[in-house]
């Protein structure tokens, strides 16, 4: 550090300025960057998360799972997942992310018409779903999918 106080404390503020541009840089990539907000989230505040109400059952065996989060700008970010608990694990997902409130319940409809659903908590989804991911990659259905985060 130099010795001049002036000349200390202007690369002091120098550091902290670079340091806060990197906090701020950081947080606009999560908010505005659809990849990196679906990399963070799992950190995301849970708004719910649905589960067909047939789950428990061997018929038909396809579960359809649903989680949403509120994302920092207070859109809706969700994932659906459909678990083939007979044969291939996890079959099919998706997710979406920037939906409104309104546009979230519309989907939602669409979910409830085409199977009956129930709030569920989010431990039986992410218990669900990895249950589904090991079953299928013992089958080699699947390679690597460890790494996802619901």
């Amino acid at each position: 550090m130099p010795q001049d106080p002036k000349k200390q404390q202007k690369a002091v503020m120098k550091k902290r300025k670079k340091a806060a541009q990197h906090k701020v840089s950081a947080k606009a990539n999560l908010t505005f960057s659809k990849e990196g907000m679906l990399r963070e989230a799992r950190s995301l505040p849970l708004l719910e998360c649905w589960i067909s109400q047939s789950w428990q059952q061997d018929a038909p065996g396809l579960v359809q799972i649903i989680i949403a989060r509120t994302q920092l700008d207070r859109r809706i970010c969700f994932g659906s997942y459909l678990v083939d608990k007979l044969c291939l694990g996890l079959k099919n997902t998706f997710v979406r992310t920037d939906y409104s409130q309104r546009d979230y319940e519309r989907e939602m409809e669409r979910f409830q018409s085409r199977m009956e659903m129930q709030p569920c908590s989010l431990e039986l989804a992410q218990q669900m779903i990895y249950a589904a991911i090991d079953y299928a990659a013992k089958f080699g259905f699947v390679k690597n999918c460890r790494g996802w985060q619901f």
